[in-house]
């Protein structure tokens, strides 16, 4: 990468654990494809709810020649994702899909249709 990696935590105290853990699944979004500018993972708390659990949102930006991929997941709709690690998990599955197919795309695996006229 030519960027640091960029961890925020927002309405949550800092985990230098879950850190580690975040540089770990970017160090395998890089083996996806080695031409990474730079990445931004954001986890955060949006609210605080007291009967129904926490909820979580985590969104990744990922900086590739000429565009940003980013994908987010959230907990508020699902019951397994009171925890933060589910949530973080789906959201870097969704981002590596992305960058697979930019990938790909880059490679020229994807088929192009000509506009029919």
């Amino acid at each position: 990468m030519d960027r640091p990696l960029e961890i925020n935590f927002r309405n949550m105290d800092r985990s230098e654990s879950l850190a580690a853990a975040i540089g770990e699944k970017c160090a395998h979004l890089e083996r996806l494809y080695h031409h990474v500018i730079g990445m931004q993972v954001t986890m955060e708390m949006p609210h605080k709810h007291h009967e129904h659990g926490n909820h979580y949102k985590v969104t990744i930006e990922v900086d590739v020649p000429g565009q940003r991929l980013v994908a987010s997941h959230s907990s508020e709709k699902r019951a397994r994702h009171e925890e933060l690690h589910p949530t973080i998990n789906d959201a870097f599955r969704a981002i590596g899909r992305k960058l697979e197919d930019y990938a790909r795309r880059q490679r020229g695996d994807v088929k192009h249709h000509e506009a029919q006229g």
